[in-house]
Parts: C-alpha cells; structure tokens; sequence
C-alpha cells in the first residue's frame, strides 16, 4: 500500500498530478489495466507513449520516472 491507496490508485494520482486536466485517456487506460505490477508496468509503457504523441515529451519524462519508482517500491 501507498499511504493506504492501491498501486494502481498510486500511479493514477502521479498521472493526474502531472497531466492535470489532459489526464482522463491516461487515467482511463491505467485503470484497465488492473493491478498486478507486471499490467501496471505495460499500462505505464503505453501511457508513456499516448503522452509523448498526443500531449508533451517532457511531461511524459516525468510521468514515466515517477510511475517506475512507485513500481520499484514494491508492494
């Protein structure tokens, strides 16, 4: 857990936090994607793309290492 919220729900803050109002498509697609930390993982992945194509580079940057750290947390 992280502070009490799910990895999933963990990742989801740091794309809202990021994205802000930009967040909903990366939002809907990390909740898909479940919670074991290898869907997590995949779901991070392609996130990472959708941010870099559709919105920035740099905040898909930043998306990218804070989602991989909580997932290197462990959990």
């Amino acid at each position: 857990m992280y502070g009490g919220k799910t990895l999933a729900t963990a990742i989801v803050n740091v794309a809202e936090s990021i994205l802000g109002d930009k967040s909903a498509k990366i939002v809907k697609k990390l909740e898909e994607a479940g919670n074991s930390r290898e869907a997590l993982s995949s779901a991070v992945d392609g996130c990472y793309k959708l941010i870099r194509l559709t919105i920035d580079e740099s905040r898909a940057e930043e998306f990218r290492k804070a989602a991989k750290d909580l997932l290197a947390r462990g959990g």
